[in-house]
């Protein structure tokens, strides 16, 4: 399990989508709490179920973060917008 969290927290890192829906930005002040862009949204549980972790909306219940695969799939968009700014706005403070 420890390789799937690693995994999302490179690729998180990198400004790149996460495979397993393991990081989420939970202290987004205009936003509020959400995932992490997805590489597969559609195959996520999947995914997590293969790597022997429990499906993404019981996870993410952890952090008060709803899960709705069709909500998630129609504001791609504009959560990957997000993540990108939070991205770049992390890489110009360092």
């Amino acid at each position: 399990m420890a390789i799937c969290f690693l995994t999302d927290r490179i690729l998180m890192n990198q400004g790149k989508k996460q495979r397993y829906g393991t990081q989420t930005i939970i202290s987004d002040k205009e936003y509020g709490g959400y995932v992490v862009p997805l590489e597969n949204p559609d195959q996520v549980d999947k995914l997590r179920q293969e790597m022997g972790l429990e499906s993404l909306k019981e996870y993410l219940n952890e952090f008060d973060i709803e899960w709705d695969l069709e909500k998630y799939k129609r504001d791609a968009v504009i959560i990957e917008k997000r993540f990108k700014d939070r991205f770049e706005s992390l890489r110009k403070n360092k």
